[in-house]
């Protein structure tokens, strides 16, 4: 049976943030081991910031994170000193150490005997502070002249970390009603109740320590506060923290697939009333935890719950997330023109109260609302059709300025270059050409969507070696890059233009520009792109590996490259650097390289693929044909089973390469590999592959 909760709400103070208090003092009044002050410290740190600093803060108990027990904030201690001394081999100091810290810390709350005493300690905490708050500064100068004052070692400033804990703190428990703060006395005897028992086993070690028990504040001093007993157990929560357990709750809940822990449960049952219409979220909490359960009528009543006291509260200005959430609520329980009419009417508020940024959100739920439940709208006629709702949502995304918003706008984009270099290339210019006449009607978009689609014409027409119409784009590029002024386009310009000069022959003016690209991202920082700079450290040593005769010179680029990659996780970079690493070792022509390229590739091969890239993917399996027809030719095996297994292998890496680069109209890939291919069947007297492969060709070079 679980123990019965009388809940305290106060506007900052929590009974857990007495013992934070305690060891600031103990700080400032250099009362902790000096080899200890960084795990306190730290300790402190999480405390005051509620663990929200922690990765695992969304898996623990908020409760616990929000309001630590005593005993936990002591374990807390405990295990941070420990992890932190953890090399040293002697652990007896650290012990003792321990063991001083936790006992000065329950010295200090067992020796608060009367409400007067645990109030003077509160508001006293502001005398650490070099510029206390004006409320408290008669109190404080008063306070100072007490014959057992003792001035801080250190001073902390209102503005500061612990100061600022400080000064808010103080002036919550400074001007509490008398009323308020028999409650709290109350809570703080029941909280440090929980460490009556390491109070004890501590007090041994000072038997001159004249502190009351919990018992004798029960049968003494809390009758004469006036305090109703009711045998159950007062807990103190402040206003400002549980209001942002429960929002943490709610983003917890909204997030995952996970239900209200029950510690969170018990807070909100014990709360009262009057106590919930101050903290609105505890609706929404229970709202998003009865909506996960599948029981629409709680939840229903939740939200309303949680919206009546938001509008009770003036905050008329978020009627239209009320509306979305109850559309969210009706849609999920297949009440689908109930969350309709809700919608309507949330896109009709937000628009009365011009708030752009969340018009688009409802805008851009009626439209996956239309997706997914076409029938709704198949004879409608009082809602815009998808194309025009799809219309309305780019041409805000210019006013709105909402770089998140403009990114949905240019969605086709990124996904009609993926679509071409996946190999799906009629189907990437489909897609561009689809959207062609609804981006015309904004010139910045538009202008985006043509420069999108020069960008792929370009690279098609350098794989079928049209440089003539190369050139033509090139300018038309340029005219429309002026305008846009992108640094990321100016990157992929200059690359194009670079391969463009290496495919026809000039490359020495390829080798200025990538090197004069490169010098400029290394010199200034801002203009510094990680995947541009190891693409254009690839380009450079491929200068070297295919038009010199000094492939070896490309190697510690190559190298620096890789490491840059692995670095940044950037698979793809990493993948263009193995390629480009095998290109390399296959022009140095030994054995020994010859092994490590199969090697390589045969490693490399899971990521290859995983990247979808047709063109790194058909480069892969040529090379890795290459490399096994090489090691067949030097060694033939004894089996004849065995030697048709290799050719067989060989070509169908051969095969895979071809129909790769034959779906990007890469034809001087293409041309090497069916000339790679026709040489395995003069060698192998291949006469059918052979006849078939030189037709390939002659269709090619016509």
């Amino acid at each position: 049976m679980e123990e019965k909760q009388n809940c305290v709400l106060s506007a900052v103070l929590s009974t857990s943030k007495v013992p934070i208090l305690v060891l600031i003092i103990h700080y400032c009044h250099k009362k902790i081991p000096q080899s200890c002050i960084p795990p306190v410290l730290s300790v402190l740190v999480e405390l005051i910031g509620n663990g929200k600093e922690k990765e695992d803060f969304q898996q623990k108990d908020l409760v616990e994170s929000y309001f630590p027990s005593l005993p936990q904030i002591l374990k807390l201690l405990e295990g941070r000193i420990e992890e932190f001394f953890r090399p040293q081999k002697d652990k007896t100091k650290v012990k003792a150490n321990i063991a001083f810290i936790c006992r000065s810390i329950l010295k200090d709350l067992w020796s608060l005997k009367s409400y007067d005493d645990f109030f003077t300690f509160l508001n006293s905490s502001s005398a650490l502070l070099i510029d206390p708050p004006t409320e408290l500064s008669v109190y404080i100068n008063n306070f100072k002249h007490n014959p057992g004052y003792q001035k801080p070692l250190k001073g902390l400033h209102s503005s500061s970390f612990f100061g600022n804990f400080i000064s808010i703190l103080s002036i919550g428990s400074y001007t509490m009603t008398f009323e308020e703060g028999i409650k709290v006395w109350n809570g703080f005897v029941d909280y440090r109740q929980e460490s009556e028992q390491a109070w004890s086993s501590f007090r041994g070690l000072d038997s001159s320590l004249d502190v009351s028990t919990s018992q004798t504040f029960q049968e003494g001093i809390l009758p004469k506060c006036k305090v109703v007993n009711d045998f159950s157990k007062t807990v103190v929560y402040s206003h400002f923290d549980l209001s942002s357990l429960f929002q943490s709750q709610v983003n917890v809940l909204q997030k995952q697939a996970v239900h209200t822990p029950r510690s969170v449960q018990n807070v909100i049952a014990s709360l009262s009333q009057s106590d919930r219409s101050l903290l609105p979220s505890s609706y929404q909490v229970e709202y998003l935890n009865h909506w996960k359960r599948a029981n629409y009528d709680e939840s229903f009543d939740s939200l309303h719950r949680y919206f009546d006291y938001m509008m009770s509260n003036r905050r008329q200005y978020f009627y239209h997330y009320a509306l979305s959430a109850l559309a969210s609520l009706h849609s999920s329980f297949g009440a689908n023109k109930e969350a309709l009419r809700a919608i309507d009417e949330a896109i009709l508020v937000a628009r009365e109260n011009k708030d752009l940024d969340y018009l688009n959100y409802l805008l851009t739920w009626l439209l996956n609302f239309m997706i997914s439940k076409p029938k709704l709208f198949v004879a409608s006629t009082d809602h815009p059709s998808r194309s025009e709702t799809i219309q309305f949502l780019r041409m805000k995304t210019k006013e709105t300025k909402n770089i998140s918003l403009q990114a949905l706008s240019f969605q086709f984009e990124v996904a009609a270059y993926d679509m071409y270099f996946a190999g799906e290339v009629d189907e990437a210019f489909n897609l561009l050409h689809s959207v062609e006449e609804s981006a015309s009607k904004d010139s910045l978009i538009f202008k985006r969507w043509k420069l999108s689609l020069y960008l792929l014409e370009f690279y098609r027409c350098l794989n079928r070696c049209n440089y003539s119409k190369c050139s033509i784009i090139k300018d038309q590029m340029n005219g429309l890059f002026d305008i846009i002024d992108d640094q990321e386009l100016s990157n992929e310009i200059i690359y194009q233009n670079s391969l463009y000069n290496l495919k026809v022959g000039n490359i020495e003016e390829a080798s200025k520009k990538i090197n004069e690209q490169l010098l400029i991202m290394r010199d200034h920082q801002t203009l510094f792109n990680s995947y541009w700079f190891i693409r254009f450290q690839v380009l450079y040593c491929r200068v070297f590996v295919e038009n010199t005769q000094y492939p070896e010179r490309a190697i510690s680029i190559l190298l620096n490259a890789i490491n840059l990659s692995r670095k940044g996780t950037r698979i793809f970079n990493l993948c263009e650097c193995i390629i480009c690493l095998c290109k390399l070792l296959f022009q140095l022509g030994t054995r020994e390289s010859l092994k490590d390229v199969k090697e390589l590739l045969i490693e490399f091969l899971p990521k290859f693929l995983e990247i979808r890239q047709v063109s790194i993917v058909s480069e892969a399996y040529y090379y890795l044909a290459r490399a096994f027809f090489m090691e067949l030719q030097e060694k033939t095996a004894s089996q004849p089973e065995e030697n048709e297994f290799r050719r067989s292998r060989i070509l169908k890496y051969l095969s895979i390469s071809i129909h790769g680069y034959e779906m990007m109209d890469d034809y001087d890939s293409l041309r090497k590999c069916l000339e790679f291919q026709k040489q395995i069947a003069l060698v192998y007297e291949l006469e059918g592959l052979e006849k078939e492969t030189a037709s390939k060709l002659d269709h090619l070079n016509t």
